[in-house]
């Protein structure tokens, strides 16, 4: 999980965005808690040519090199993760007031599956990324906001939700860009920009769509399957096992090929209904009617929508079909692209039931 394996540098017009942001606000220090070569820092001098501009990285060697190219910023060698490393830096210990943040933080984790961070006295896990951002902006408290570029499952992920809870309580934040997979040079990772600002702030508007008065979908309604294709266990008195590589087959005209399976009893579903995959890339083909009296055992990287008639679930998956790229884009991810129930819901009750 070392940071010095990350050494994925933000590309010059990706931080002159950032950067750009911020423009309109009064902004004289601006802290960058992993600048590496120096390009954030370097893109805010542009917009706030009057700022101090400060920087910490765990690389000693892109340190180094800042210092000689840039003598008038205050960088030092320091890890952000470390409470010690950081308070004993140049930067740590400085008595700026922090105005924003600018960060790119590391995104690789290895073989682990999340880091730990501390928080009003408790223990929280947090990818790599998100707890790089939660340390700087709780430590350096920045007076306007942040601007950084995270992996997309940081802003979607059931992993970060505890870390996004902690960032909800003093900052706004919205998602204002998606970048492409081939943003950065060596990797292929999903990627975002996000900008954050002091509840105290005025920040962009975000509109809010109230859904009080319409008849929702809810939680009870959408199914997500439960069995992983590697336990399914075959069983002449069990019911259809539906996965993900038979929804094409299933809408193209039938059930009669679906395997009997011992079901588990989480992620059963009985039509009418209208399934989709909830994990991978998706295709259009692949969003189809369960039909009614139809009970089946979904795959765990299946998901359905119950239906009351026949003629409601037509109607739910052609509302998904006319309006796919909305629906495709609830697939989110740093790798494999997922949709989560709460983020399905939403948009379903958002969207399906608008007529």
């Amino acid at each position: 999980m070392s940071a010095l394996a990350d050494r994925y540098y933000t590309p010059v017009d990706v931080a002159e965005r950032l950067a750009m942001a911020f423009r309109c606000f009064d902004v004289s220090v601006v802290i960058d808690p992993a600048c590496g070569d120096g390009r954030l820092l370097a893109a805010a001098a542009k917009v706030f040519p009057a700022a101090s501009l400060l920087g910490i990285d765990v690389d000693r060697s892109a340190i180094r090199k800042l210092r000689l190219r840039q003598p008038s910023w205050i960088v030092s060698n320091a890890n952000m993760l470390s409470q010690q490393s950081r308070r004993r830096s140049v930067v740590g210990s400085t008595d700026l007031k922090c105005d924003l943040v600018v960060a790119n933080p590391p995104f690789s984790m290895g073989p682990s599956k999340g880091c730990f961070f501390e928080y009003g006295g408790g223990v929280f896990r947090a990818s790599l990324a998100m707890r790089y951002l939660l340390e700087s902006v709780f430590f350096f408290r920045p007076s306007v906001g942040f601007a950084a570029v995270l992996p997309e499952s940081s802003a979607y992920s059931v992993m970060d939700a505890e870390a996004r809870a902690c960032l909800d309580q003093f900052y706004s934040w919205a998602v204002v860009e998606r970048l492409p997979r081939t943003a950065f040079a060596g990797t292929r990772a999903r990627s975002i920009l996000v900008i954050g600002w002091n509840k105290g702030r005025i920040g962009p508007r975000l509109a809010r769509t109230s859904l009080a008065k319409r008849k929702t979908i809810g939680h009870e309604k959408l199914v997500r399957g439960g069995l992983p294709m590697h336990e399914a266990r075959e069983w002449k008195f069990g019911i259809p096992f539906l996965h993900t590589t038979a929804l094409v087959p299933l809408g193209a005209g039938g059930a009669g090929f679906l395997p009997q399976v011992f079901p588990i009893g989480r992620g059963i579903v009985m039509g009418p209904a209208v399934a989709f995959p909830r994990i991978g890339e998706i295709g259009k083909g692949q969003v189809v009617v369960i039909p009614a009296g139809l009970r089946v055992q979904l795959s765990d990287c299946v998901m359905a929508v119950r239906a009351d008639t026949a003629s409601d679930a037509a109607r739910i998956r052609k509302t998904i079909l006319s309006r796919w790229d909305g629906f495709a884009a609830l697939f989110k991810g740093t790798g494999a692209r997922y949709v989560t129930v709460d983020r399905m819901v939403a948009w379903l009750d958002e969207q399906v039931l608008l007529g």
